[in-house]
């Protein structure tokens, strides 16, 4: 029996020695991985997860391998119940005298071995998957359209501009200015959203629905040679649309 013990823990405490240079290279991980780029991030957090599962499995290796040989072991001894609770307890694997954060060690496996957000706390992964959203959503806009009503639909997602974010304005909704850094210059979308809502504004002036607004305004659109900057010149000109003050200047 004591040569049992004193196997059990000095293999235990091989492996929470282990387990704490795990803990280390986790956090270390997490502290510089911000200043990683998105692709090395990536790269960085799957091979930490790799890292993590594999430990994992080397856990549950190591616990039934235990309880397997410590079944074993009693029942060839025929020892009590009462003797065999005094065993388990001093041969738990989990050993509750272990020092260290509250939270698992190594993380779990979910089933999904190529998702590494798993591998960082709670912060982080939420960080990580909302990056992952914002690069989902990341899209172009046609910067010369042919007719009005494709500047329409692709603002708003419908006919074949659709999808499952609402457009140009779904995507504002949800991510803000986010999912078009470096991809959609400011002064085509600024004045991509005035002329919409200058088509909107004379929707309820002439009391239309956006169909019938567009069809009339079409004219207006090709006069404007397919410009969406002239066209909201020209709607500025109508009284539909506000003139866009200067940025730091006064107007008394």
């Amino acid at each position: 029996m004591p040569g049992l013990v004193t196997w059990h823990r000095s293999h235990q405490d091989a492996f929470t020695r282990l387990r704490s240079e795990v803990v280390n290279l986790k956090e270390m991980v997490v502290t510089k991985i911000d200043h990683l780029s998105k692709e090395t991030k990536m790269d960085s957090l799957k091979a930490a997860h790799k890292l993590s599962l594999t430990l994992q499995k080397l856990s549950d290796s190591y616990t039934d391998s235990f309880e397997a040989q410590l079944s074993d072991f009693t029942s060839k001894m025929g020892t009590s119940s009462t003797t065999d609770t005094d065993i388990t307890t001093n041969l738990t694997v989990n050993d509750t005298t272990t020092t260290g954060p509250s939270s698992p060690l190594i993380c779990t496996d979910t089933g999904n071995e190529e998702d590494p957000l798993i591998f960082l706390d709670e912060e982080h992964r939420n960080k990580e998957r909302r990056e992952r959203e914002i690069r989902a959503a990341t899209t172009t806009m046609c910067s010369k359209h042919q007719c009005l009503q494709d500047v329409w639909n692709e603002w708003y997602g419908l006919d074949l501009f659709y999808d499952t974010y609402g457009g140009i304005e779904g995507r504002e909704k949800t991510f803000g200015t986010a999912w078009r850094k470096g991809v959609v210059t400011n002064h085509h979308f600024s004045r991509t959203k005035r002329s919409i809502s200058g088509i909107n504004q004379f929707c309820r002036d002439k009391k239309l629905n956006a169909k019938e607004a567009i069809a009339l305004l079409e004219d207006t659109f090709t006069e404007s040679k397919f410009s969406i900057y002239n066209f909201l010149m020209k709607l500025q000109s109508k009284g539909l649309v506000q003139t866009k003050r200067s940025r730091g200047k006064n107007i008394k």
